[in-house]
């Protein structure tokens, strides 16, 4: 038998030499949350709301992927970045197209590439929306609640059953405010794929106008929509919506809708139901819109909207006889387009903004640039003659449909230029300040540029905008130096003294003098 141990008395338990998880106290989980939330502001995200109906290249991909992998690496991480990795849930970028690719020359590609009926991209596109779609509502139900932003291409890849599992994941979403369709590909149903318009076009049978019109729908929590036109039915169910962007030549629709309707189309539902399905319409932004032919859209537009566009100016207008379906192009004078605009703030009594766009490669575009600028004149004198409107609110816009938000904004009887968020070309910009200012001027009516105060100050500001304005304006400020009179009091020039000044400041200045022009009395010394 072993003999027995004295026991030990044991005062404290000893501590464990075993070595502890080693927590992650450098690199980005080491940043406070607010210079986490700093830099995921810079990544490269799509507009809200956007007005380019394309698919989107690979250079939004690689932001959404990169914070949903961050939110995986530790709980700090994931606790900050989940909800913004969620936040825009957006189906409509892919890695087939380059960041350079240009849209422009869609129609003659040899291979259609990047176009949603693309067999590989529908079969993308598809699968990529039902991945996401029950990543949130299926998977992780609790991701739901982050979802704002919605932005998706919808293809023709097993339409069916997706668009009706589209629509019952928007209801899932609670907090979703913006919805954005970019692109929808025509989807036959049983009646056929087209269905001819009676109206001077072609309509298209939308499946989602069957999948809503029960009313069983109600997206009550989306404020912002940006539809394709076989997307607007989904308006329909969206009650709180404040803004409409649509793209589409509305025209060849609602042409007809006083005289022919067609029932099947559902750019003319969606005008005839636009009133009872948008009651809290702000803001309602689509191409086509005609100022000639306003009248017909009047009487389908809710009362409360308060910025309306792209308003279109042509000399000719198509009218439909009643014994023919045949539109015959009658010219429109340029009081009838005042007399439209007019009527255009008469029939819309909460409206304050409006824009007007000049089409790409129209036809008489000086004579319809010169119409749109007096009707964008008469436009903003009718807002600011009417009751309980402050003018500060009246905003009036004329710009090239071409290229975006760039324009020009009318105050008063001026245009001023906008700031603009598109990268422009440097000969547009250079043909921007040519018309405030030309180089000719500079020899032939130096005081047109020297003492015109406003054009001084308009240069001034495009100077401003950007470092692409910042050369052809100071060519045209001081590209030439004039003098009027002599000396003063003090016994200097004070042109010149200011010039002399500015020298000593910028000496660069120098490179841009072309001119000087020296004026005095006769009997005074010259300078």
């Amino acid at each position: 038998m072993p003999p027995r141990r004295k026991r030990v008395k044991v005062d404290k338990i000893s501590e464990n030499n075993s070595p502890r998880e080693q927590l992650n106290t450098s690199g980005l989980p080491s940043l406070a949350a607010e210079l986490l939330l700093e830099i995921t502001s810079h990544l490269t995200a799509i507009p809200v709301p956007t007005y380019t109906f394309h698919v989107l290249s690979r250079d939004y991909l690689a932001p959404i992927q990169g914070l949903r992998s961050l939110s995986q690496t530790c709980s700090y991480l994931r606790r900050v970045l989940l909800p913004i990795a969620w936040a825009h849930l957006q189906v409509c970028a892919s890695a087939e197209v380059a960041p350079d690719y240009s849209y422009d020359n869609e129609r003659h590609h040899p291979q259609h590439l990047y176009r949603i009926w693309d067999d590989k991209l529908a079969k993308y596109f598809a699968w990529e929306l039902v991945e996401q779609m029950e990543t949130v509502t299926v998977r992780n139900e609790s991701l739901a609640e982050h979802v704002r932003t919605m932005s998706v291409v919808l293809s023709d890849y097993s339409s069916a059953s997706i668009l009706s599992e589209f629509i019952h994941t928007l209801s899932l979403l609670p907090n979703l405010k913006t919805l954005q369709v970019l692109r929808m590909a025509q989807v036959a149903t049983w009646s056929g794929v087209y269905s001819r318009s009676r109206s001077n076009g072609w309509g298209w049978i939308s499946p989602l106008k069957t999948i809503i019109a029960d009313g069983s729908y109600n997206f009550s929590s989306i404020q912002t929509l940006v539809l394709h036109p076989r997307a607007l039915a989904v308006a329909f169910a969206c009650p709180n919506a404040k803004e409409l962007v649509v793209r589409t030549d509305f025209a060849k629709h609602y042409r007809g809708l006083s005289s022919r309707p067609d029932p099947d189309d559902i750019v003319l539902r969606a005008l005839s139901q636009m009133e009872e399905s948008l009651p809290n319409l702000r803001r309602f932004l689509c191409t086509g819109l005609k100022l000639e032919e306003v009248s017909d859209l009047l009487e389908y537009l809710p009362p409360s909207i308060e910025e309306l566009g792209l308003l279109r100016v042509s000399t000719n207008r198509l009218v439909e006889p009643d014994d023919s379906w045949m539109p015959i192009a009658t010219p429109v004078s340029e009081q009838d387009h005042l007399d439209f605009a007019a009527q255009l703030v008469a029939g819309l009594p909460a409206l304050r903004r409006v824009h007007f766009a000049l089409k790409a490669q129209q036809k008489d575009e000086q004579q319809c640039w010169r119409r749109m600028e007096k009707a964008a004149l008469a436009t903003r004198q009718a807002l600011c003659a009417k009751r309980r409107l402050d003018p500060k609110d009246v905003y009036v816009t004329v710009r090239r449909e071409a290229y975006g938000t760039t324009g020009f904004e009318m105050r008063e009887s001026r245009l001023h230029l906008l700031l603009t968020t598109t990268p422009l070309p440097q000969e547009l910009l250079e043909d921007i300040i040519e018309n405030i200012a030309p180089l000719g001027d500079l020899t032939k009516h130096p005081d047109e540029v020297f003492h015109n105060e406003e054009r001084v100050a308009m240069l001034r500001s495009c100077a401003l905008v950007s470092r692409a304005f910042l050369r052809p304006c100071q060519l045209r400020l001081f590209g030439a130096i004039g003098s009027n009179g002599p000396e003063d009091a003090d016994g200097a020039d004070p042109a010149y003294a200011l010039f002399a000044a500015l020298i000593d400041e910028r000496p660069h200045v120098l490179s841009y003098v072309r001119h000087m022009h020296l004026v005095y009395g006769i009997g005074d010394a010259a300078p």
